[in-house]
Formats: C-alpha cells, sequence, structure tokens
C-alpha cells in the first residue's frame, strides 16, 4: 500500500502548504468548528456498497477528491469517510477482501457495517438445514461466532445490521418463524455489548457504490 500523501509529496510544496495555512479563505479563515460542519456534509452519512467493478451499477466518481486537495486536508479528512460511513455487503468474500486492506487506524475508525441477505437464499438454506427443534436453523449464531473474530480488529465498531431483502411474504408462515430467529440472534448478540447489531426485513436505500479495483475496493485514496 503506498505512503499516506502527506509523506509522499515533494518538499517543495510544503512552503505553499504552509502558505495555504495562513491565506487560505477555507484553512486560513474558517474555524475548526466550521470546518467540520463541511466536511460532514462533504463525506458523512454515505453508505457505500463495496462491490466488483464489473458490477458497479454507478459509482460514485471522486468522491474522496478533498482528502487530495492539500496536506492540511488530508490530514484533517483522511479517516472521515471510514468513521462517517456505513460498508455494506452482500459477499463475505468483499467484507474480507475489504478489511485485509484497512491500514490499522482506518480499522479503529470503522463504525457502522451492514450485511444483506437474500430472502431466497434463506429459502434455500430452509430446504437444506431446516432443522426441527433447533434453536439455530438457519445458522445465524454460528455464522456471528465466527464473523466476530473479525470485529475483533475494529474496536470502534458500534453498529452491525442484518438486512433482509427480498418479499419476505413468499414464504407464508415460515416468515415469522424466520423473524424470530433472527431476533434471538440479534438479542444474544446485544447482551455481548461488543456492537449494536440490528436487524431490518425488506428496507431498501438508495446506495452509492464504491468500485472493487484489482478484486479490492480503493481504500489507499484515503490512507
Amino acid at each position: 500500500m503506498e505512503e499516506p500523501l502527506i509523506i509522499t509529496t515533494p518538499f517543495k510544496l510544503t512552503e505553499a502548504s504552509e502558505r495555504n495555512q495562513h491565506n487560505s479563505p477555507f484553512l486560513g479563515v474558517l474555524p475548526a468548528e466550521l470546518r467540520n460542519r463541511i466536511y460532514l456534509l462533504v463525506l458523512g452519512n454515505k453508505t457505500w456498497t463495496v462491490r466488483w467493478k464489473a458490477t458497479s451499477n454507478d459509482p460514485e466518481k471522486n468522491a474522496f477528491s478533498l482528502l487530495l486537495a492539500s496536506r492540511q486536508l488530508h490530514a484533517e479528512t483522511r479517516l472521515l469517510p471510514v468513521r462517517l460511513s456505513k460498508f455494506c455487503f452482500s459477499e463475505w468474500y468483499f467484507f474480507e477482501a475489504w478489511l485485509r486492506r484497512l491500514t490499522w487506524d482506518q480499522q479503529r475508525a470503522v463504525a457502522s457495517i451492514e450485511f444483506r441477505f437474500d430472502v431466497k437464499a434463506l429459502r434455500r438454506v430452509e430446504g437444506h438445514r431446516w432443522i426441527p427443534g433447533s434453536v439455530d436453523r438457519l445458522e445465524m449464531l454460528s455464522w456471528w461466532n465466527r464473523e466476530a473474530l473479525r470485529f475483533e480488529v475494529l474496536p470502534g465498531l458500534r453498529r452491525v445490521r442484518l438486512v433482509m431483502e427480498g418479499d419476505v411474504r413468499g414464504m407464508g408462515e415460515k416468515a415469522g418463524v424466520v423473524w424470530e430467529e433472527l431476533r434471538g440472534v440479534v438479542e444474544s448478540v446485544n447482551r455481548e455489548g461488543r456492537a449494536r447489531l440490528e436487524m431490518v426485513v425488506d428496507e431498501y436505500d438508495d446506495y452509492a457504490e464504491l468500485e472493487l479495483q484489482d478484486g479490492f475496493p480503493p481504500i489507499g485514496l484515503f490512507d
């Protein structure tokens, strides 16, 4: 992974950076409180759906250009896209690949992630692993225990959302059983207190998309 911009920038730009700190209308005049509000509006409250480049529908262009505008802006904003955003995954490999690419301070900044489950996939699970009387017929608890090991490297993680996609009405009376089982997972995890786990059924949001380039998301833009 490339070194941070603030280190690799040629030394001759240091003088320009110092002048910007004093003369720039943005950096030199606006107080930190107002700059923070601007950063929040520009970089915060986004949900990034991590996908392969070939399957991205409408990725947001130049989303992190602000981070490269100057040394001071980079220093002040480089972790904000991680800390203020929610990252959404529909495939476990995307999450694992993304996690491997995060630097140590980026891992500490992650606060919110989301996993999406297809109702049709759960119906297939029902056909293969629906064990009468089991307390975890969808194997969600075992999934959480496995993934929780990865969450240990995200000390700032405060919210994990499980979103059910698709028409749950098509599952008939089984929909209520699935809901109760997932709710049991939520309650079990929340009692552990490591991260707040939420469950949402049939919720659709407008997502910006973060392309995976060469198999990995371009997290290096703000490391």
